[in-house]
């Protein structure tokens, strides 16, 4: 079970394991408000100590969290849990809180054994949600909603499934050894389309896994900021400057986005003044860009820009 920790007052200390870009995303069938959801991720790399981020930014009336808990998926696909492993999150030691219109919370810190490459599941039981829903319409992942407040159950029933994710933004750990985040940003490729829902098989998950096979990559956390529908001269530089630089320890940027672009018909002088843009704006940031097969690799330190 969780240990509430008041300690983590170092925000230098804290790494992403897991993150998603949110937008606004469609309502589900059956209602969220006053029901219970459980929705699924896949982190990257370990650690004892998390806490996770809540965001509202699309809504424009206040989101009302009841109750919270995290705990170990038992099985791909399904509402399973790990009984034993569930942990309750808190607000400042309370268990509800209102997140306002275009706002973006944090739980408290606990005490957990987040294992590496590993599903958890995220429960939550809510008041009142608002008409305009906050998340991440592309999960690949099953979340599952039932009536009333479930969040304790060991199962979810497979009756009301949806590939979204709700609410949910980010996982983050504190660690005192300083650890690395890469960050995978780009379209529909990076989002994962043609991988298998369920299965965590985007190129993002396999990256993550050869990387946790090496010893010395081991210890990497993996994010993947994808975007569906995404275009560089379009919505790419608002996410690149507003979500993937904010991501806490990023380290390393992957860059896979511009092929909307080139269907969409942008000539090359607009695509390439993007990514310069996106050079300046990485400040000391390694940058890996990758379009198609074609490969570039630009550091950027102290200043100085290195292209190889």
């Amino acid at each position: 079970m969780e240990t509430f920790n008041k300690n983590f007052s170092d925000e230098s200390s804290y790494f992403t394991t897991w993150a998603t870009v949110i937008s606004n995303v469609f309502t589900p069938k059956m209602k969220l408000s006053n029901n219970s959801l459980r929705q699924i991720v896949c982190v990257s790399a370990s650690g004892n100590n998390i806490r996770l981020k809540l965001s509202n930014k699309k809504g424009k009336t206040n989101l009302e969290i009841k109750e919270i808990n995290i705990a170990n998926s038992k099985s791909q696909g399904f509402g399973e849990i790990d009984y034993n492993s569930i942990a309750y999150l808190t607000f400042k030691g309370e268990k509800e809180i209102i997140i306002p219109p275009k706002q973006e919370i944090y739980t408290d810190t606990i005490t957990y054994n987040l294992k590496p490459l590993s599903e958890v599941s995220i429960s939550i039981y809510f008041g009142i949600t608002p008409d305009i829903l906050t998340g991440h319409k592309s999960s690949r992942t099953h979340s599952f909603i039932e009536e009333g407040n479930k969040i304790s159950d060991e199962k979810f029933s497979n009756n009301h499934k949806i590939a979204c994710w709700f609410f949910i933004s980010g996982i983050e750990v504190s660690s005192l050894a300083k650890k690395k985040t890469i960050i995978c940003f780009g379209d529909s490729i990076t989002d994962g389309s043609g991988s298998t829902i369920n299965k965590q098989n985007r190129w993002i998950d396999l990256l993550t896994n050869k990387l946790y096979l090496n010893k010395d990559t081991s210890d990497l956390a993996v994010v993947n900021k994808g975007l569906s529908g995404s275009k560089i001269t379009k919505n790419g530089l608002q996410i690149f400057s507003n979500d993937v630089l904010k991501v806490r320890g990023v380290t390393y940027i992957i860059v896979l986005i511009g092929i909307n672009d080139i269907n969409s018909n942008k000539n090359s002088s607009q695509i390439i003044s993007a990514y310069k843009q996106i050079i300046e704006e990485a400040d000391k940031i390694i940058c890996l860009f990758m379009l198609g097969q074609f490969c570039h690799l630009v550091i950027i330190k102290s200043g100085i820009k290195k292209k190889k």
